[in-house]
């Protein structure tokens, strides 16, 4: 003889949990949009602080009578940056309304530059020697330029920018802040040409 057990129904038991992995789907879902939105807007950032770092690299010449076109550095990268948009809005700032900021470099030339959401730093590219110890030689990035028989040749921009949080203005987030930071360098080559005309390369 078999005994059967009856287990009476629970209708609907499965709705508060669906109820519940449902709200942690949505928290996901809209976590990573908020994620992918910062990450966005640090792209956008970088993108303005590169365009900004080689358009003041590119401002610098040879020409050490002008100071290697260090006067003309700031007020260039700064606009190429604000030619650039974070969600839609250009990067603040004025090349017309240029800010020193910080102390002078060995020269006695402001280094540090702002203009709204964009900071520009002007120094040099140079070889260190270290004849103490020859394995730390090498180039490296001076700013300020310490080294004044060096030309300027380097240029740093940073880019801050904003934005504003869709989903996690729930848990009281309203906007996060964002940067990014770019170095160009000018370093002029001279290009030769070689040909050999005795014909003993021939074969």
């Amino acid at each position: 003889m078999h005994l059967r057990t009856r287990t009476a129904r629970r209708r609907g038991a499965v709705l508060p949990l669906v109820a519940l992995c449902t709200v942690a789907m949505m928290g996901m879902v809209a976590l990573a949009i908020d994620i992918g939105m910062i990450a966005v807007a640090r792209t956008q950032c970088q993108n303005a602080a590169d365009s900004a770092a080689m358009a003041g690299a590119r401002t610098i010449n040879g020409n050490s009578t002008g100071n290697y076109g260090y006067g003309s550095v700031p007020g260039n990268a700064i606009t190429a940056a604000v030619a650039n948009k974070v969600f839609a809005v250009n990067v603040q700032g004025n090349p017309s309304t240029v800010t020193n900021v910080g102390p002078t470099d060995s020269q006695g030339n402001y280094y540090t530059f702002q203009s709204g959401q964009v900071k520009v730093e002007v120094g040099t590219y140079a070889y260190t020697y270290n004849d103490s110890n020859p394995s730390a030689e090498g180039f490296s990035i001076q700013i300020p330029r310490t080294d004044t028989t060096e030309p300027y040749s380097a240029v740093r921009a940073t880019v801050n920018g904003t934005g504003n949080y869709s989903f996690a203005r729930l848990f009281g987030l309203t906007s996060f802040n964002t940067s990014a930071q770019a170095t160009a360098v000018h370093r002029p080559r001279d290009v030769m040409i070689i040909m050999d005309l005795s014909g003993s390369m021939r074969f």
